[in-house]
């Protein structure tokens, strides 16, 4: 009995800090396929549902389409090689927006050393990518306002040598 209770009161922390975080976990059943999910961002509201079974298909349908055979390869590359997964890529919600997610796992192994399962964790991301792209934007921006200037100085220096060079042109003509 209190084995169970400690494993409510650890059961019910989880469930609070996932609703409350950008953070969520997953699942991969290697030979069944299912996919267990838990990750309230990814829901259109904030509701009651925490985690949701679908299978590995089902999942993939959800990765943007441009992102799909890339995380599809490394996931594929993480099988071969044993190596942890880590992947950026964008997931649609329950409300159909796409949003930037970073998920990482590594390979559960049963005794005979097999993949059994791909164990993980998957974080949202998209406001960081966001301000990131703003960040790039006004990086360009402040690039090419430095050409500009630049430009615009090398402009501001011939016009001055040419200025200093008509000046001494005519201080010589006015001392002949």
């Amino acid at each position: 009995e209190a084995a169970r209770a400690a494993l409510q009161v650890s059961n019910d922390l989880f469930q609070a800090a996932a609703r409350s975080s950008r953070l969520g976990i997953w699942e991969w059943n290697l030979i069944t396929g299912d996919v267990f999910i838990i990750a309230n961002y990814l829901q259109p509201h904030s509701g009651n549902q925490l985690a949701s079974r679908t299978t590995i298909e089902a999942f993939n349908a959800l990765i943007h389409p441009d992102d799909r055979a890339r995380v599809t390869k490394e996931v594929s590359e993480t099988l071969r090689s044993g190596k942890p997964f880590e992947a950026e890529f964008r997931l649609q919600r329950g409300d159909g927006r796409y949003l930037w997610v970073l998920s990482r796992a590594e390979l559960g192994r049963n005794e005979q050393n097999r993949s059994r399962r791909l164990i993980g964790s998957i974080e949202d991301i998209d406001q960081i990518k966001r301000q990131m792209t703003e960040l790039e934007w006004q990086r360009q921006m402040l690039e090419e306002q430095s050409v500009k200037l630049a430009e615009t100085a090398q402009g501001l220096n011939t016009a001055k040598n040419a200025a200093a060079s008509a000046h001494r042109a005519k201080s010589s003509f006015l001392a002949m």
